[in-house]
């Protein structure tokens, strides 16, 4: 019988407004992937209900996944694309998060053609970012 692993890091999740958000202590494997999907899951499908949806990932210690985790939150976000209305993805994460620079990069080119995805150090700036996406027409969210 295969051995059950606990899950790496830590996470919680949470909403506000039509606002999704991650908070996530890395590195990630894939039992806390799973555990990502199935505690947000329901929380962006409920807001999806009220129309456009935007989400926030907050990264602390490390952004490191392994390579299931990567492509299970790739399948993941792209299968949710099919049914919520999602408009923007903001991560936030300092500097000295592990790996931030490269996973910023993978999560923006598994993003690309689903919704805009943008990389913060503060959370307010985050919030004030998503928060314009939602009320702004899709090609303006540059601003």
């Amino acid at each position: 019988m295969p051995k059950i692993f606990e899950s790496h890091g830590r996470m919680r999740v949470y909403t506000f407004g039509q606002v999704f958000v991650s908070e996530v202590e890395g590195p990630w494997n894939i039992e806390l992937t799973q555990r990502w999907i199935r505690e947000l899951g329901p929380h962006v499908l409920n807001l999806a209900r009220n129309g456009a949806t935007a989400g926030i990932s907050v990264f602390s210690g490390s952004m490191l996944c392994t390579p299931e985790s990567l492509e299970l939150i790739g399948r993941a976000s792209r299968e949710t694309a099919k049914v919520v209305n999602i408009v923007a993805m903001a991560h936030v994460a300092t500097p000295d998060v592990e790996a931030r620079d490269l996973m910023q990069r993978y999560f923006e080119t598994q993003a690309r053609d689903l919704y805009e995805v943008r990389l913060f150090e503060e959370f307010g700036a985050a919030r004030n970012w998503v928060e314009g996406a939602l009320l702004a027409p899709r090609d303006d969210l540059d601003g």
